[in-house]
């Protein structure tokens, strides 16, 4: 990626230089001379899709292969990942967000819940009107200060497509594009890979997970690598009572039955990752 995505969004009825958040200079500057762990951006098709459910999981796949890793729930106005483990953070995102650029080991470690013994939980708090002070562009300004801390960084993100968004998913050595096979679905994940393509967001950095694939979807599955042709595809099984059952017990399924289809292809998708570098 030669220019930064920031630097390409255009808002309807604002001069171009009120919308552009960094100079592409800048931003390419900063992303080579950044260094750090690896940033993993983990994005829904659309809603409903389990972005966050796999994001959950494959950091603590990605943690269990030996090296540390943070998981970021990004949705800084509908956070899951906390209410999925049945957490109630003290601290967390917005507490270290609001230490930048001062963000040292330390301080994350005590503002970060453990998931198992090698993964990090930084969420916003529950509080709307608090979330509403902060937004995406100061999570990716904390995240140049910090990514050096963790060797993993995987970010749960949102949906809602604004500069700061884009500024993070600038960030991100990779992006997993998580959606279901079925006819909505695949044409959601078309949209979302061609504003991808657009952006000139390297296509080999993108790998598309098919979530909750069972016999009903098989059809569309089949078809998938004709739909999106040259790309990485992982096929995620759907584990409908395992995951119901883990959000119950507030634990993640990777760390409950790693031996189950679903984790096994988190884990698969975790491994790939680890051999690419990404």
């Amino acid at each position: 990626m030669t220019v930064s995505f920031a630097g390409r969004l255009r808002i309807p009825g604002r001069r171009q230089a009120e919308t552009a958040v960094v100079p592409p200079q800048e931003a390419q500057g900063r992303q080579s001379a950044s260094g750090g762990g690896r940033v993993i951006g983990v994005l829904g098709a659309k809603g409903g899709s389990g972005s966050s459910t796999l994001a959950l999981n494959l950091a603590v796949a990605l943690a269990r292969q030996g090296a540390p890793a943070a998981l970021v729930d990004a949705n800084l106005q509908q956070p899951q990942i906390a209410g999925m483990l049945q957490r109630r953070p003290q601290f967390g995102l917005l507490d270290v967000i609001s230490r930048r650029p001062n963000i040292d080991l330390h301080l994350l470690e005590a503002c970060a819940e453990r998931i198992g013994p090698h993964c990090l939980l930084l969420t916003p708090p529950g509080d709307l009107e608090t979330c509403l002070g902060s937004n995406l562009g100061e999570l990716a300004e904390a995240l140049e200060s910090m990514r050096s801390l963790v060797p993993t960084w995987v970010l749960d993100l949102p949906r809602h497509l604004d500069k700061h968004l884009l500024r993070l998913i600038d960030r991100c050595e990779s992006i997993v594009l998580v959606f279901e096979p079925t006819l909505g679905g695949v044409e959601a994940a078309r949209r979302q890979v061609d504003l991808l393509r657009a952006l000139e967001y390297d296509e080999g950095r993108v790998i598309l997970a098919a979530n909750r694939c069972c016999r009903k979807t098989r059809a569309v599955e089949k078809e998938l690598p004709r739909c999106f042709a040259g790309s990485k595809i992982v096929a995620l099984a759907n584990d409908f009572d395992l995951l119901q059952s883990c959000l119950l017990s507030g634990e993640p399924a990777t760390i409950v039955k790693p031996g189950a289809a679903y984790c096994k292809a988190v884990s698969a998708l975790a491994n790939i990752m680890v051999a690419s570098g990404r």
